[in-house]
């Protein structure tokens, strides 16, 4: 998915362009937060290939299982930190409520910034569970789960 020589962030403009608040199908009272993220090939005058652009869905918890996995299988790397999943300021009135506007935004913005060290990484970022993640919407976990780097430390 990505040339010799280049990290994904070389070749995707990456964000997280939006949020959407869903209902849990177990429970209607129960939501939760899914994010947008947009990867746009950049142009360069070097890309000969018609790269597509793409839009996926992703839960904070898709993001700590991502996480644990590169933490697990690259144990000789400083793998980025996510927010937490519940942010408490002095500032933040909602603290308690994950769900609100400025929690929601304010995880949006650092949730996008875990992607762009994650994706400048000349490792981290040639992972196929990463570019999975971030260019298709199935197929990411499976990767995480064939791989069975979990397991071996106990995340799940």
């Amino acid at each position: 998915m990505t040339e010799k020589n280049s990290t994904l962030f070389h070749q995707y403009d990456i964000q997280i362009s939006n949020t959407e608040r869903r209902n849990s199908s177990i429970a209607i009272q129960d939501c939760y937060i899914v994010y947008l993220i947009e990867c746009r090939p950049k142009k360069t005058e070097s890309s000969t290939k018609d790269i597509q652009s793409t839009c996926v869905f992703r839960r904070y918890s898709d993001f700590e299982t991502l996480r644990n996995y590169l933490v697990a299988k690259y144990s000789w790397v400083i793998v980025p930190v996510l927010p937490e999943k519940t942010i408490s300021h002095t500032w933040s009135k909602s603290h308690h409520d994950r769900t609100s506007v400025e929690v929601v935004e304010r995880r949006r913005v650092l949730l996008e910034r875990f992607l762009h060290h994650l994706c400048s990484h000349p490792t981290l970022s040639t992972d196929s569970a990463v570019q999975t993640f971030l260019l298709q919407n199935d197929g990411w976990k499976h990767i995480v789960d064939t791989s069975h780097v979990l397991n071996k430390v106990n995340y799940k």
